[in-house]
Protein backbone atom coordinates (compact mmCIF):
# COMPACT_ATOMS: atom_id res chain seq x y z
CA UNK A 1 0.00 0.00 0.00
CA UNK A 2 1.54 3.14 -0.87
CA UNK A 3 2.53 5.51 1.53
CA UNK A 4 0.76 9.24 2.94
CA UNK A 5 2.53 11.63 0.73
CA UNK A 6 4.61 14.13 2.93
CA UNK A 7 5.52 16.89 1.13
CA UNK A 8 3.22 19.90 1.30
CA UNK A 9 4.15 20.28 -2.33
CA UNK A 10 2.71 17.11 -4.07
CA UNK A 11 -0.34 18.30 -6.03
CA UNK A 12 -2.88 15.89 -6.91
CA UNK A 13 -4.73 16.17 -10.34
CA UNK A 14 -7.94 15.00 -9.87
CA UNK A 15 -10.03 12.69 -12.57
CA UNK A 16 -8.00 10.18 -13.80
CA UNK A 17 -9.89 7.08 -14.35
CA UNK A 18 -12.83 4.77 -12.74
CA UNK A 19 -10.91 2.58 -10.55
CA UNK A 20 -12.30 -1.19 -9.86
CA UNK A 21 -14.23 -0.60 -6.45
CA UNK A 22 -15.89 2.50 -7.67
CA UNK A 23 -16.93 1.12 -10.65
CA UNK A 24 -18.32 -1.76 -8.91
CA UNK A 25 -20.15 0.80 -6.72
CA UNK A 26 -21.42 3.22 -9.70
CA UNK A 27 -22.67 -0.29 -11.09
CA UNK A 28 -25.11 -1.56 -8.80
CA UNK A 29 -26.30 2.21 -8.50
CA UNK A 30 -27.08 2.69 -12.21
CA UNK A 31 -28.28 -0.72 -12.56
CA UNK A 32 -31.24 0.28 -9.53
CA UNK A 33 -31.65 3.50 -11.49
CA UNK A 34 -32.08 1.66 -14.92
CA UNK A 35 -34.66 -0.87 -12.80
CA UNK A 36 -36.66 2.34 -11.48
CA UNK A 37 -37.32 3.46 -15.40
CA UNK A 38 -38.76 -0.06 -16.66
CA UNK A 39 -42.25 -0.45 -16.75
CA UNK A 40 -43.81 -2.33 -14.34
CA UNK A 41 -40.53 -2.58 -11.98
CA UNK A 42 -39.96 0.99 -11.47
CA UNK A 43 -43.58 0.81 -9.81
CA UNK A 44 -42.86 -2.16 -7.99
CA UNK A 45 -39.82 -0.41 -6.70
CA UNK A 46 -41.81 2.66 -5.65
CA UNK A 47 -44.09 0.90 -3.99
CA UNK A 48 -42.64 -1.63 -2.45
CA UNK A 49 -38.57 -1.05 -1.82
CA UNK A 50 -37.96 2.27 -1.18
CA UNK A 51 -37.63 3.56 2.40
CA UNK A 52 -41.43 4.56 4.14
CA UNK A 53 -40.57 4.92 7.77
CA UNK A 54 -43.74 3.50 9.15
CA UNK A 55 -43.39 0.58 7.01
CA UNK A 56 -39.52 -0.28 7.10
CA UNK A 57 -39.67 -0.02 11.07
CA UNK A 58 -42.92 -1.95 10.72
CA UNK A 59 -44.60 -4.42 8.89
CA UNK A 60 -41.88 -4.12 5.87
CA UNK A 61 -38.26 -4.43 7.01
CA UNK A 62 -36.43 -5.17 4.26
CA UNK A 63 -36.96 -1.64 2.97
CA UNK A 64 -34.29 -0.81 5.01
CA UNK A 65 -32.08 -3.05 2.80
CA UNK A 66 -33.34 -2.58 -0.41
CA UNK A 67 -33.81 1.31 -0.37
CA UNK A 68 -30.28 2.88 -0.41
CA UNK A 69 -29.55 1.11 -3.45
CA UNK A 70 -31.99 2.75 -5.44
CA UNK A 71 -31.37 6.12 -7.51
CA UNK A 72 -33.80 7.44 -8.84
CA UNK A 73 -32.40 10.57 -9.74
CA UNK A 74 -30.52 10.99 -12.84
CA UNK A 75 -28.35 14.13 -11.88
CA UNK A 76 -27.48 12.27 -8.63
CA UNK A 77 -26.11 9.31 -11.10
CA UNK A 78 -24.43 11.73 -12.77
CA UNK A 79 -22.70 13.29 -10.16
CA UNK A 80 -22.11 10.52 -7.81
CA UNK A 81 -19.92 9.30 -11.00
CA UNK A 82 -18.25 12.66 -11.32
CA UNK A 83 -16.97 11.98 -7.82
CA UNK A 84 -16.90 8.69 -7.93
CA UNK A 85 -14.35 8.58 -11.02
CA UNK A 86 -12.24 12.04 -9.53
CA UNK A 87 -12.41 11.59 -5.90
CA UNK A 88 -12.92 8.10 -5.21
CA UNK A 89 -10.19 6.67 -7.32
CA UNK A 90 -7.60 8.52 -5.32
CA UNK A 91 -9.38 6.76 -2.08
CA UNK A 92 -9.23 3.80 -3.67
CA UNK A 93 -5.87 3.55 -4.38
CA UNK A 94 -5.20 4.11 -0.48
CA UNK A 95 -7.71 1.48 0.78
CA UNK A 96 -8.31 -0.67 -1.56
CA UNK A 97 -11.34 -2.13 -3.47
CA UNK A 98 -12.81 -4.24 -1.05
CA UNK A 99 -12.88 -1.38 1.30
CA UNK A 100 -14.22 0.85 -0.68
CA UNK A 101 -16.95 -1.48 -1.99
CA UNK A 102 -18.27 -2.72 1.57
CA UNK A 103 -17.82 0.81 3.21
CA UNK A 104 -20.35 2.16 0.75
CA UNK A 105 -22.43 -1.05 1.46
CA UNK A 106 -22.21 -0.12 5.37
CA UNK A 107 -22.22 3.83 5.10
CA UNK A 108 -25.75 3.36 3.08
CA UNK A 109 -27.14 0.58 5.16
CA UNK A 110 -26.48 2.71 8.37
CA UNK A 111 -27.95 5.94 6.74
CA UNK A 112 -30.97 3.80 5.85
CA UNK A 113 -31.75 3.12 9.47
CA UNK A 114 -31.19 6.62 10.53
CA UNK A 115 -33.59 7.83 8.00
CA UNK A 116 -35.80 5.21 9.32
CA UNK A 117 -35.54 5.87 12.97
CA UNK A 118 -35.71 9.93 12.91
CA UNK A 119 -38.64 9.53 10.08
CA UNK A 120 -40.57 7.85 12.84
CA UNK A 121 -39.76 10.54 15.36
CA UNK A 122 -40.86 13.44 12.95
CA UNK A 123 -43.79 11.35 12.47
CA UNK A 124 -44.84 12.85 15.92
CA UNK A 125 -45.10 16.17 15.04
CA UNK A 126 -46.03 15.65 11.50
CA UNK A 127 -48.11 12.42 10.70
CA UNK A 128 -47.70 12.33 6.60
CA UNK A 129 -44.01 12.61 7.11
CA UNK A 130 -44.27 8.93 8.61
CA UNK A 131 -46.54 7.34 4.99
CA UNK A 132 -44.47 9.06 2.72
CA UNK A 133 -41.13 7.21 0.70
CA UNK A 134 -38.10 9.03 1.46
CA UNK A 135 -35.31 8.96 -1.53
CA UNK A 136 -32.33 8.71 -0.53
CA UNK A 137 -30.21 9.13 -3.76
CA UNK A 138 -26.80 8.10 -2.67
CA UNK A 139 -26.62 11.17 -0.66
CA UNK A 140 -24.45 9.23 2.04
CA UNK A 141 -21.64 8.24 -0.36
CA UNK A 142 -21.26 11.73 -1.02
CA UNK A 143 -20.38 12.53 2.96
CA UNK A 144 -18.15 9.54 2.90
CA UNK A 145 -16.09 10.25 -0.24
CA UNK A 146 -15.35 13.56 0.62
CA UNK A 147 -14.47 13.12 4.12
CA UNK A 148 -12.03 10.53 3.38
CA UNK A 149 -10.32 12.46 1.11
CA UNK A 150 -10.09 15.33 3.47
CA UNK A 151 -8.51 12.81 5.79
CA UNK A 152 -6.22 10.94 3.43
CA UNK A 153 -5.20 13.64 1.55
CA UNK A 154 -5.91 17.02 4.02
CA UNK A 155 -2.72 18.22 2.94
CA UNK A 156 -2.42 17.99 -0.68
CA UNK A 157 -2.38 21.22 -2.64
CA UNK A 158 -5.47 20.12 -5.31
CA UNK A 159 -6.36 21.12 -8.46
CA UNK A 160 -9.97 20.21 -9.70
CA UNK A 161 -11.13 19.57 -12.71
CA UNK A 162 -8.00 21.59 -14.59
CA UNK A 163 -8.92 24.72 -12.58
CA UNK A 164 -6.19 26.89 -12.08
CA UNK A 165 -6.74 27.50 -8.37
CA UNK A 166 -5.76 25.38 -6.01
CA UNK A 167 -6.62 24.56 -2.48
CA UNK A 168 -6.05 21.76 0.47
CA UNK A 169 -8.00 18.70 0.21
CA UNK A 170 -8.93 19.18 3.30
CA UNK A 171 -10.75 22.85 2.58
CA UNK A 172 -12.10 21.51 -0.23
CA UNK A 173 -14.07 18.59 1.14
CA UNK A 174 -15.39 20.40 3.75
CA UNK A 175 -16.46 23.25 1.41
CA UNK A 176 -18.53 20.83 -0.23
CA UNK A 177 -19.66 18.77 2.76
CA UNK A 178 -20.69 22.15 4.24
CA UNK A 179 -22.23 22.72 1.43
CA UNK A 180 -24.25 19.57 1.01
CA UNK A 181 -25.54 19.57 5.05
CA UNK A 182 -26.83 23.37 4.22
CA UNK A 183 -28.77 22.18 1.58
CA UNK A 184 -30.84 19.63 3.72
CA UNK A 185 -31.25 22.26 6.02
CA UNK A 186 -32.62 24.91 3.37
CA UNK A 187 -34.90 22.17 1.86
CA UNK A 188 -35.87 20.83 5.51
CA UNK A 189 -34.95 17.13 4.68
CA UNK A 190 -34.17 16.67 8.52
CA UNK A 191 -33.82 12.95 7.73
CA UNK A 192 -30.90 13.20 5.30
CA UNK A 193 -29.14 15.53 7.04
CA UNK A 194 -29.50 13.40 9.80
CA UNK A 195 -28.04 10.64 7.83
CA UNK A 196 -25.35 12.17 6.53
CA UNK A 197 -24.29 13.70 10.07
CA UNK A 198 -23.80 10.05 11.03
CA UNK A 199 -22.12 9.23 7.73
CA UNK A 200 -19.46 11.41 8.94
CA UNK A 201 -19.25 9.86 12.23
CA UNK A 202 -18.87 6.14 10.61
CA UNK A 203 -16.52 7.25 7.91
CA UNK A 204 -14.21 8.69 10.48
CA UNK A 205 -14.24 5.82 12.74
CA UNK A 206 -13.69 3.37 9.80
CA UNK A 207 -10.92 5.99 8.85
CA UNK A 208 -9.15 5.84 12.08
CA UNK A 209 -6.87 2.97 11.43
CA UNK A 210 -6.54 3.22 7.39
CA UNK A 211 -4.22 7.02 7.99
CA UNK A 212 -7.38 9.11 9.05
CA UNK A 213 -7.93 10.59 12.75
CA UNK A 214 -9.95 9.51 15.30
CA UNK A 215 -13.14 11.03 16.37
CA UNK A 216 -11.79 10.56 19.95
CA UNK A 217 -8.69 11.82 19.00
CA UNK A 218 -10.40 14.92 17.79
CA UNK A 219 -12.48 15.41 20.40
CA UNK A 220 -10.16 14.63 23.47
CA UNK A 221 -7.48 17.19 21.38
CA UNK A 222 -10.34 19.90 21.51
CA UNK A 223 -11.35 19.29 25.28
CA UNK A 224 -7.41 20.02 25.74
CA UNK A 225 -7.56 23.36 23.71
CA UNK A 226 -10.74 24.91 25.47
CA UNK A 227 -9.44 24.00 28.58
CA UNK A 228 -6.00 25.49 28.00
CA UNK A 229 -7.98 28.63 26.55
CA UNK A 230 -10.50 29.18 29.35
CA UNK A 231 -9.53 27.35 32.65
CA UNK A 232 -8.29 28.73 35.11
CA UNK A 233 -4.42 29.99 35.17
CA UNK A 234 -2.28 29.52 37.90
CA UNK A 235 1.27 29.72 38.81
CA UNK A 236 3.00 26.39 39.69
CA UNK A 237 2.71 25.41 43.16
CA UNK A 238 5.76 25.65 45.41
CA UNK A 239 6.22 23.42 48.57
CA UNK A 240 8.99 24.14 51.29
CA UNK A 241 10.34 20.22 52.48
CA UNK A 242 12.44 19.61 54.93
CA UNK A 243 16.37 19.30 54.43
CA UNK A 244 19.77 20.96 54.41
CA UNK A 245 21.67 21.83 57.66
CA UNK A 246 20.04 21.10 60.34
CA UNK A 247 21.92 23.57 62.67
CA UNK A 248 21.03 26.33 59.75
CA UNK A 249 16.65 26.27 59.62
CA UNK A 250 16.72 29.01 56.88
CA UNK A 251 18.75 26.40 54.46
CA UNK A 252 15.33 24.69 53.06
CA UNK A 253 15.05 23.17 49.70
CA UNK A 254 12.24 24.77 47.69
CA UNK A 255 10.56 22.20 45.45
Amino acid sequence: MPQPPSSRFVQVRLGGQLTPGCLTVFGVLALSFVLSIVPGVGDFVRSQLLLVPSQALGRQPWRLLTAPFFVLSPFALLFLGLLLWSIGSAIEQRIGRRRIIVWSALVLLCSSLVVALSGRLHALVAPATGLLPIPIEASPLFAMVLLSFGQLYGGLQVRMWGVDQQTSGRTLAWFFIGIGLLADVFRAEWELLFANLATLLVTFVLLSDHGGQSPWRLWRRSLTGLRARFGKKSGPKLEVLDGGARKDPMKKWLN
